[in-house]
């Protein structure tokens, strides 16, 4: 190959996303990942591979945060406190 040509490669696969799966806004999801059911993928992810059922993942490109019942369990307790505060 010559310097003159590009050389263009395509992949092609499907996307597939699982029941009650979460997918935020501007979320970029690759060729050929699944999004397992009930997975939280935050807002502007890069997502490279593919996420089990029930977690969460954020960032670029994504990686785990925790999993669905961890994320639950901590923002319910934030809720709490805040909400005993005078």
């Amino acid at each position: 190959m010559s310097g003159d040509q590009a050389t263009e490669i395509k992949r092609i696969a499907p996307v597939k996303i699982g029941n009650a799966a979460f997918v935020g806004l501007g979320v970029t999801i690759l060729p050929g990942v699944t999004i397992g059911d009930g997975a939280i993928i935050g807002s502007g992810a890069v997502v490279t591979r593919s996420v089990p059922d029930d977690e969460v993942w954020a960032g670029n490109p994504a990686r785990r945060i925790s999993s669905t019942e961890e994320y639950w369990t901590k923002s319910n307790h934030l809720y709490t406190r805040q909400a005993r505060r005078p």
